[in-house]
C-alpha cells in the first residue's frame, strides 16, 4: 500500500510540474510592456528573389496584427526559414531559445507570406507542444482563424501604413486572399457548428489533419475574435492544461476555461456554446 500511495504521488507530482509549466508558458516567459517588439529574423533560403528584408518586414506587418492583443507577453525572437514541403513550426528550438518558423512562399508573394507566418505565429502564441492528444484540430483551428483575421486587418493597416509606402495598393489583394478562402469552405445551409460539429466529431478527433474540416471551424469562429480581438490573448492558455490521449473535446476546452484569465472565461464559454458542449 505505501509503494502505491507513494507511486499516485509521484503521478501528481509530475502532472502539477507539467501543468505549471504551462500556465508559465501562456503567462509568458518573460512580463514586459504591452509596446515590446516582436522580434524575427529571416535567415538565407531559396526564396524565388523575395529580398530577405522584403519578406521580415511583411511578417513583422503580419505578426503585429496578432501581436498587440497579447499584452505583458514576451517571446524569444522567431527564426523564419525557408521550406519546400508547406509551412511549419518546429518543436525544437534552438539553444538559446528562438522558435524556428519554416515558409513554404517565395517571389513576393506578400499575402501567402503573411497568411503563412500567421498560422505558424499563432502556434507559437498557443504554447504548441508535441503532446499526443485528439484535439490537436482545434489549434489548427484557431490558427487558421489567425491567418484569415490578420489578412482582414493587414487589409486596413496597408491602406495607410503599408511597409513601404508604394505596397498602399496591395491592401485589396490581402482582403480577397483571406475572402476567397472563406467562400469556398463554409458551414452548409440552415446548420449550425454545434450540429455540424456532431456529424463530424469522430472524424476531427482521429484524423487531425483535415484542413477543409477545419476551415469550417475558423470561418465560424472568425467573428467573434473581429468582434473582440482582445480574446486573442485567450490562445495563450488554450494548451495550459495536461493533454491525454483520450482526453474528451469538452474536457479540453474545459480545461481552457478554467486556466483562461477571467476576462476571458466569456470569451471561451461562447466557443463552447457554439460546439453545442455547454453544461
Amino acid at each position: 500500500m505505501k509503494h502505491c500511495i507513494s507511486t499516485i504521488g509521484i503521478v501528481w507530482s509530475c502532472v502539477a510540474c507539467c501543468l505549471a509549466a504551462n500556465v508559465a508558458c501562456a503567462q509568458s516567459e518573460v512580463r514586459q510592456p504591452a509596446t515590446h517588439a516582436l522580434k524575427l529574423r529571416v535567415i538565407e533560403g531559396e526564396w524565388g528573389g523575395s529580398q530577405l528584408q522584403d519578406i521580415q518586414k511583411t511578417c513583422q506587418s503580419a505578426g503585429m496584427e496578432l501581436w498587440k492583443h497579447f499584452p505583458g507577453r514576451k517571446l524569444h525572437p522567431i527564426i523564419i526559414g525557408r521550406s519546400r514541403n508547406g509551412p511549419i513550426t518546429w518543436y525544437d528550438r534552438l539553444p538559446s531559445g528562438e522558435y524556428q518558423i519554416r515558409l513554404d512562399s517565395q517571389s513576393n508573394l506578400w499575402a501567402q507570406f503573411s497568411f503563412q507566418f500567421a498560422h505558424e505565429l499563432c502556434h507559437v502564441l498557443c504554447c504548441y507542444s508535441d503532446d499526443k492528444h485528439p484535439n490537436k484540430w482545434f489549434e489548427e483551428s484557431l490558427c487558421e482563424v489567425a491567418s484569415l483575421f490578420v489578412m482582414r486587418r493587414m487589409a486596413e493597416t496597408w491602406k495607410t501604413s503599408p511597409p513601404y509606402a508604394n505596397w498602399k495598393g496591395y491592401s485589396p489583394h490581402l482582403k480577397e486572399y483571406a475572402d476567397d478562402r472563406i467562400e469556398k469552405v463554409h458551414l452548409p445551409p440552415d446548420t449550425s457548428l454545434a450540429e455540424w460539429y456532431a456529424e463530424n466529431a469522430k472524424k476531427m478527433n482521429e484524423e487531425g489533419s483535415q484542413r477543409d474540416k477545419q476551415r469550417i471551424v475558423a470561418a465560424a469562429l472568425l467573428p467573434l475574435l473581429e468582434a473582440e480581438p482582445s480574446h486573442w490573448e485567450a490562445v495563450g492558455y488554450l494548451n495550459a492544461g495536461n493533454r491525454f490521449p483520450n482526453q474528451s473535446f469538452a474536457d479540453y476546452l474545459a480545461d481552457w476555461e478554467y486556466f483562461a484569465p477571467a476576462q476571458h472565461k466569456p470569451f471561451v464559454r461562447k466557443i463552447v456554446a457554439m460546439f453545442g458542449l455547454a453544461p
